[in-house]
């Protein structure tokens, strides 16, 4: 219910703001679609966690879950950094087709057939791995093409904290923290998003610099 609102609350922002691109604004749908899509997946999973006859629908399930954080956190950095190369996607789609691979051989993950409990194979640690080097990358990115000025560096650190709070945390929590993963997530764009649009109210369209009002309160703080 909370992802719902969370979504909801973002799609009526898009609709309503002025200060974004169409492409950008279709960029954050598909974001959007794609939070809403995966939360129903996991919900469906973690439903049929202790039934074993649902274990290959089960297996099917994580293998989505398991490839979709990274290509989500790809379509953050399609999203928010503008003329990035579509080559970002490469390194989540060739995990995606790992993941569907370890449907049949397990080296990522599998079902226990008697525990039906998770079982991790050697490649196990690897979804982990590529989502937090581009949680990496996206901070990396948006720290170097910002102006280094406080008022863009706290959202970049939120942003950073949320999503790295999706890598880290599942090591801490188990698997009770995959139910909160997806809300976790659309906290992290819808805050990041306000963020966005309250430091374009700030800046002059044409210059970029910051416009009166910004400028003298900046000044006398």
């Amino acid at each position: 219910w909370a992802l719902i609102l969370v979504l909801l609350a973002f799609v009526i922002s898009l609709l309503t703001t002025v200060f974004l691109d169409k492409k950008t604004v279709r960029r954050y749908f598909v974001l959007i679609y794609a939070t809403f899509l995966l939360s129903v997946m996991v919900f469906v999973e973690f439903s049929i966690a202790d039934k074993s006859e649902y274990r290959t629908l089960r297996t099917v399930l994580m293998a989505i879950r398991y490839s979709a954080t990274p290509l989500m956190l790809a379509q953050v950095m399609h999203t928010l950094i503008k003329k990035l190369h579509w080559v970002v996607f490469v390194p989540a789609i060739v995990l995606a087709i790992i993941n569907i691979v370890s449907i049949f051989t397990g080296i990522v993950f599998s079902i226990d057939p008697e525990t039906n409990q998770l079982k991790r194979g050697f490649l196990g640690y690897l979804p982990f791995i590529i989502a937090g080097l581009y949680c990496a990358l996206l901070i990396y990115l948006l720290i170097k093409r910002s102006n280094k000025l406080v008022i863009e560096i706290i959202p970049i650190i939120f942003l950073s904290f949320t999503l790295a709070s999706g890598v880290v945390f599942p090591f801490i929590f188990g698997s009770a923290f995959s139910n909160m993963f997806c809300t976790t997530i659309g906290v992290a764009l819808f805050s990041y998003y306000e963020f966005s649009i309250l430091l374009l109210t700030k800046k002059d369209s044409l210059t970029g610099l910051l416009n009166r009002q910004a400028y003298y309160s900046q000044s006398y703080n």
